[in-house]
């Protein structure tokens, strides 16, 4: 009967550890909520062809909202939820989205945003962390 128990605690224990380990939470690192802005440069290859305004926020439920403003064909909003992002290091993710990829890397004072676009454009911006 001792050696039932052993066996027992041992597995429940092991059990426990793993499940501490494992954490599910792709967004981890992005508990609070946050509002970033700054200028996206869309280019192809080495050609820069527009600049828009861009705003991301980090909504409470951890999906992620992307404004793109600025008088082109660039002008989008598209929210991400939590579900599609895939965690890619301590503070980056990424995700797939209406055809475009979209690399999201967090940092204490601002995060770099590149989407690769639909047309094989690639538009990346530095945003300053404003709340």
């Amino acid at each position: 009967m001792k050696h039932c128990i052993k066996i027992l605690s041992v597995s429940f224990i092991f059990l426990f550890i793993l499940s501490c380990g494992n954490k599910n939470d792709p967004i981890e690192n992005l508990k609070e909520t946050a509002r970033y802005e700054g200028t996206l440069i869309t280019t192809q290859n080495t050609r820069q062809l527009e600049t828009n305004k861009c705003t991301l926020i980090v909504n409470e439920d951890s999906s992620i909202e992307i404004i793109i403003e600025g008088g082109n064909i660039r002008n989008s909003r598209v929210t991400i939820a939590k579900e599609e992002l895939t965690k890619a290091g301590d503070a980056s993710y990424t995700a797939d989205k209406e055809g475009k990829k979209y690399s999201f890397a967090f940092y204490d004072t601002y995060m770099n945003l590149t989407i690769n676009n639909t047309d094989n454009t690639t538009s990346e911006g530095k945003l300053s962390k404003i709340s």
